[in-house]
């Protein structure tokens, strides 16, 4: 089973709105809702995939009270530290005239320390059941810029691998602790390894630095032009087909879905950057905040392609 963490969960609302324009009334055209967070959208997509998994992290309030009962209405299962403070909600806007997609993130409500405690207690309790591990996003106000890297350490001394998807500076505590896989972007890879990262070559280069260091899998995020992926195996680049997105928010979080079930498969370098690329790019089909449809993955895996980077 794989057990995906999202300490910052939230109701994500996507706006659909034609020549949007500040200082003026804007009528929204349509309206979806989703149970959000990065954690959350990596385990609907491990459940698409049907690999079993369990959503945890940390929710609170009416809006996370909501977020739980859509999880149920899905069909996830899911084991959440209840907090005294609201969930957030974070609001994409999507607009079709100038194609253009704006986002606004609350921050999430501050969490206390006797909260977190209660939490450490929840996420040892699910890394007892779990063979594989996702964290995902933020974290709440109050929460130490370490507390990712402390939870990788515990899961590294039970043997189960962590997938981390972060940015800032709970990123850079997080790589000396060294989880299974990291997903920065091409800015973030050039500040973790104080290298140059102005081509696709020095990427690779920085990329295998990190690897070299203890992370298995270190997976440079590319948008629209794919990914680069550094391991044991040799450097690797997947490229997708060109299609015409409808919603690229979670993109990343099915990337690193497939990621973790190809550890919990077994697959091979290729095998996982392979199945990460399609399954990032059906995402992007998707209205929908996270998620796929199987039917867009089959028509766009085999465009896919995925090639031997020399260092």
């Amino acid at each position: 089973m794989i057990a995906a963490f999202t300490l910052n969960v939230s109701i994500d609302r996507r706006y659909v709105v034609q020549n949007s324009a500040m200082n003026k009334v804007n009528r929204v055209q349509e309206c979806v809702y989703t149970a959000g967070g990065k954690g959350l959208n990596v385990a609907r997509v491990i459940h698409a995939l049907g690999e079993p998994v369990i959503a945890g992290g940390i929710a609170g309030g009416d809006a996370g009270r909501y977020i739980l009962r859509r999880l149920d209405e899905e069909g996830i299962a899911h084991h959440f530290t209840q907090v005294q403070g609201e969930s957030r909600s974070c609001i994409n806007i999507c607009d079709t005239v100038t194609g253009t997609q704006t986002e606004y993130l609350e921050p999430g409500s501050p969490v206390s320390e006797e909260e977190q405690e209660r939490f450490l207690q929840d996420y040892d309790e699910l890394l007892a059941k779990c063979s594989v591990l996702t964290i995902s996003g933020s974290m709440p106000k109050g929460m130490p810029a370490d507390t990712y890297a402390k939870l990788i350490e515990r899961a590294r001394k039970a043997g189960k691998p962590v997938l981390l998807d972060t940015s800032g500076a709970a990123l850079t505590a997080a790589v000396a602790s060294c989880p299974y896989y990291i997903k920065p972007n091409e800015d973030e890879i050039g500040t973790l390894t104080d290298c140059g990262v102005d081509n696709e070559q020095l990427l690779a280069e920085a990329a295998m630095k990190l690897h070299k260091g203890g992370i298995d899998r270190v997976v440079v995020s590319m948008g629209s032009r794919g990914a680069l992926m550094a391991c044991s195996e040799g450097v690797f680049r997947g490229q997708p087909p060109a299609i015409k997105a409808v919603n690229t928010v979670g993109c990343g979080d099915s990337m690193t879905a497939a990621f973790a079930v190809a550890a919990l498969r077994g697959l091979n370098a290729e095998e996982s950057l392979r199945l990460a690329i399609g399954v990032s790019c059906a995402s992007a089909l998707n209205a929908g905040t996270g998620g796929f449809c199987q039917a867009d993955y089959e028509a766009v895996a085999p465009g896919v392609q995925v090639w031997r980077v020399e260092l």
